[in-house]
């Protein structure tokens, strides 16, 4: 009597698996194989994101949206509040003239509370300007309004505004080898600022 041929090891194929059968021309067993897709799923949720401490008459006036990492910007309402669908960490920031800010969001938490972005004024950025001065020649004192020593001009930090405020009033001194050292003040505002130099040489 003929024996029966053995049980197949294979398993049947389900939802979510590959598989390959085939056999050879002796009639050999078919061998079926399956993988199972371990990729996490990812679900969205929807953040609710409000932006706060942004003046109401900048908020209102359309001057402001959000960048929101690998999605790019976003309008932001009137109102300063809106939902975002999230289905991994996720920054978004406020993107304007004067005000910044940034939030970072996690679907595992996001959804459960009001998640707030704090408007603050960007640093003032002192862009200098020597004429035939290389900047990296040039140092730069404050003598009032700040506290920064001998900083040569092309490496200045720049400068954050107290809370609350927006303009900054600063004293300067500028020094350059082969010219005279000549002092002046400065009013600030959040973001970029062109200070003119005009050193007299020395004969």
């Amino acid at each position: 009597p003929q024996r029966a041929a053995p049980p197949q090891l294979g398993l049947p194929l389900g939802a979510g698996e590959t598989g390959t059968e085939g056999g050879s021309e002796e009639g050999e067993p078919t061998v079926r194989v399956r993988t199972i897709d371990s990729r996490p799923r990812r679900d969205r949720v929807s953040c609710l994101v409000r932006v706060e401490d942004l003046p109401a008459a900048l908020l209102s006036g359309g001057d402001y949206d959000l960048t929101v990492s690998r999605r790019g910007r976003v309008d932001l309402p009137a109102g300063g509040t809106l939902e975002l669908d999230v289905a991994e960490r996720t920054v978004v920031r406020l993107a304007g003239a004067v005000y910044e800010g940034s939030i970072t969001l996690d679907p595992r938490s996001c959804a459960t509370r009001t998640n707030v972005i704090r408007a603050r004024p960007k640093p003032a950025e002192l862009r200098f300007r020597a004429g035939v001065i290389p900047l990296k020649s040039l140092t730069v004192t404050c003598e009032s309004g700040c506290f920064l020593k001998r900083r040569r001009a092309d490496t200045f930090p720049k400068l954050p505004f107290p809370a609350g405020e927006t303009e900054m009033r600063v004293e300067l001194t500028f020094k350059a080898k082969g010219y005279r050292s000549k002092t002046g003040e400065f009013n600030l505002n959040p973001g970029p600022n062109r200070i003119p130099i005009d050193l007299e040489r020395i004969e």
